[in-house]
């Protein structure tokens, strides 16, 4: 028996992949049985595997690269890379006993020495378990490996099959205006959350907002996120990190000059949720025109030139954009803070009348492919630039393992559309369940009808406090209690820690208690649930109360009824005078026989 095919195989099991270790006897048989040659050849193995959906094209190209103890970490087993930064590689990952998919980042191991980078690393991690939101991507737990990268930090996070704004603009141009105000609304709300709980993201920018295929954004990498308030001291000492990082390991991280607020590029201690408004603004600029607000040959020109140049206009570039979202992304951008808007419920209380949530159609895995390949790239030009023979060497294996990964791919893709193997004695896995985006343009254009609809159908609202506070309401709900998980959390001692929820249900808004202990009253009566009218006065328990309204338009005044019961009473009006006019033909008709 071949030794190197054995080798392979053993590696397999080592690696502790497959989910049951009998498995590799009897696929090791299964090959004997058709032909002892096949256990020679490690790539026909390693196809098979695939083919039959044993392994992933990642795990069998590790697999073949000598690299089958690096799949696991911890309970979690590698099944994808999807992803390389500054700091280190993300990959998909499947727990083993749940079977549940997450994102694993895995910091770098050239940085495993670098005590501030590390420091950096678990910051990271703390801020992303502090707070939950729907638009934050979730981090579940970080962790230390000793067994499979050597001692590397790790940090496990939720799942989110995203692309990058940048990929998007990159791919298709400038957004659409009414996309891009919803994209920028749901980035708001997010960062909103963040400040509400004493943190400034500070690294705000395309690369760090994913948007799904449904058209759902979500805001990633911490990284850079200022803990608390510049002065203070977290209660677990978040602050005392952060400002040793700046002063012992010289780990003064500013952000992105192409979107960093000019107070932020001076100091970034003193960065607040303004500097975030800036870098959102600059965000918004770059989907609406497709270019960045500042260009220069190096770092310093873009800085120099957000603190000193002109704040840039879109009327030229982006005609057919509304004037006032042309002005709100110049407030945006505004050089001096105090002119910026107060807070992101500003941001998105001015956006939301625009806002059409669209479809994103996009391949995931062809993405995952493109930004690895342009890591690559980028590495082989690094590489040339200094070319020996042994770099050319490099380039050359690292262009033979593409090639491996690709075919391993097409094996995959292949494996989904064939029968069945009919083969009893190898094992072989159901295919993955995978949500295909429909190629129709018809049925692309019927999703944005739908969605248009729904907008037309429930005009913006807002909930209006005694101090005229307004809470602008997004889609598809909002909950307010106590706790600080909640959309809306509210320290007032007669809450309940998960008092009501808002939700969007068929063009209205819906109330519910959930059973709080001290009661939703509308309109001073108690009620478990209501559907809101335009002037209903909403109180949580005792003394937290709220005016619910509609806006029809960017002037923001109340809608006098809900869009829905315009346009049915308008439908009734028509049929009536459809009706009259029916009868009135049918009248002269038989008056003109009569008549002759």
């Amino acid at each position: 028996m071949n030794e190197v095919s054995v080798t392979f195989l053993d590696s397999l099991a080592q690696s502790r992949v497959l989910p049951d270790p009998n498995w590799i006897d009897r696929v090791r048989n299964s090959l004997e049985q058709q032909s002892v040659e096949l256990l020679a050849d490690d790539r026909f193995i390693a196809q098979e595997l695939v083919r039959r959906r044993l392994l992933t094209p990642f795990q069998a190209n590790e697999l073949l690269e000598g690299r089958g103890r690096q799949l696991r970490i911890g309970p979690y087993i590698l099944t994808d890379q999807i992803g390389i930064g500054g700091m280190g590689t993300v990959y998909a990952a499947r727990h083993e006993e749940t079977g549940s998919t997450v994102a694993i980042k895995v910091l770098a191991p050239q940085l495993k020495q670098d005590a501030g980078m590390r420091a950096r690393f678990r910051l990271e991690a703390t801020a992303g378990q502090r707070v939950r939101h729907a638009g934050l991507v979730a981090t579940y737990g970080i962790g230390l490996t000793d067994d499979v990268f050597g001692e590397v930090d790790y940090m496990v996070m939720e799942h989110f099959p995203g692309l990058a704004l940048n990929e998007l603009t990159a791919l298709n141009g400038p957004v659409l205006w009414s996309a891009a105000c919803d994209m920028v609304c749901q980035s708001a709300a997010a960062l909103g959350c963040l400040h509400r709980d004493g943190m400034v993201h500070r690294d705000v920018k395309p690369e760090n907002l994913l948007v799904d295929g449904g058209g759902r954004i979500k805001l990633i990498d911490f990284g850079l996120a200022l803990l608390e308030a510049p002065g203070s001291l977290a209660a677990d000492g978040s602050q005392g990190d952060e400002f040793s990082l700046t002063m012992l390991f010289g780990h003064d991280c500013l952000g992105t000059v192409d979107y960093m607020a000019p107070e932020q590029s001076l100091d970034g201690q003193s960065a607040d949720q303004r500097s975030d408004i800036y870098s959102l603004g600059c965000t918004f600029f770059v989907l609406l025109s497709g270019r960045r607000p500042y260009t220069g040959n190096d770092r310093k020109q873009i800085r120099d030139a957000h603190r000193t140049l002109p704040t840039p206009r879109l009327d030229h570039l982006a005609p057919k954009v509304p004037q006032s979202v042309i002005d709100l992304v110049a407030r945006m951008m505004a050089k001096d803070p105090a002119d910026r808007p107060a807070s992101m419920d500003e941001v998105i209380l001015a956006l939301a009348p625009f806002a059409i949530r669209q479809p994103i159609r996009f391949d995931y895995q062809k993405l995952i492919d493109a930004r690895l390949a342009a890591v690559r790239k980028k590495s082989g030009v690094h590489a040339t630039s200094t070319a020996t023979t042994g770099s050319r060497a490099k380039s050359s294996a690292i262009a033979s393992r593409d090639s491996q990964l690709q075919s391993l791919r097409r094996t995959a893709i292949a494996s989904e559309t064939e029968k069945p193997v009919s083969d009893p004695s190898m094992p072989t896995l159901p295919p993955p369940t995978r949500r295909v985006m429909q190629d129709s343009a018809a049925e692309i254009a019927a999703q944005i009808v739908a969605s248009c609809h729904q907008c037309t159908a429930a005009p913006p609202a807002q909930l209006h406090q005694a101090d005229g506070t307004c809470i602008p309401l997004t889609p598809p709900r909002l909950t307010i209690g106590r706790h600080r998980q909640n959309h809306l959390p509210l320290d007032v001692a007669d809450l309940s820690s998960h008092h009501c929820e808002l939700s969007l249900v068929d063009g209205h808004w819906i109330i519910r208690d959930t059973n709080s202990k001290n009661g939703l009253f509308i309109n001073d009566t108690r009620v478990r649930e209501h559907r809101l009218r335009p002037g209903d006065k909403i109180r949580l328990a005792s003394r937290t109360t709220f005016r619910f309204e509609q806006v029809t338009s960017a002037t923001g005044l109340p809608a006098a009824q809900p869009a829905t019961e315009q346009s049915q009473g308008s439908s009734h009006r028509v049929l009536i005078a459809a009706v009259i006019a029916l009868v009135a033909t049918l009248s002269a008709v038989a008056w003109y026989a009569l008549a002759r």
